[in-house]
């Protein structure tokens, strides 16, 4: 099994876990992007294309489902990343630590707008986590 294939597994364990109710595509998916995205450590669709473990010799066919997967409507940025957020502030605020209301997280963004077009590269999560 490759590295990919490993971070992956690892990563769709912890989606399972604070999405329960996910499709087990969108998930297994989702977290085969993100397995690509660890190991090459770039949000570049063309180079994460290249390390999808897939069935496909075509590198076409690889970004084409790269980028369908991107744009799933429920794959939202808020949804996916929300349950972690929350959990990474709760941790922070048990040890006493002061947790700032808003939070802005700079996201992927391309030529295109492959990572979430719609936020101008920036996902902010709601207050009152």
């Amino acid at each position: 099994m490759g590295s990919v294939k490993r971070l992956a597994d690892e990563v769709a364990r912890g989606l399972r876990e604070v999405h329960p109710r996910l499709r087990k595509t969108v998930v297994n998916k989702l977290a085969l992007a993100v397995g690509a995205m660890i190991e090459g450590q770039t949000p570049n669709t063309v180079e994460l294309a290249n390390l999808l473990p897939l069935d496909t010799e075509r590198q076409d066919l690889r970004e084409q489902w790269l980028r369908r997967l991107l744009k799933n409507p429920r794959l939202g940025p808020g949804m996916v990343i929300e349950p972690f957020a929350r959990a990474e502030l709760a941790k922070a605020a048990s040890h006493g630590q002061t947790v700032s209301p808003g939070v802005r997280i700079e996201v992927a963004s391309q030529k295109g707008g492959d990572f979430y077009p719609d936020t101008g590269g920036f996902l902010d999560l709601p207050t009152g986590l």
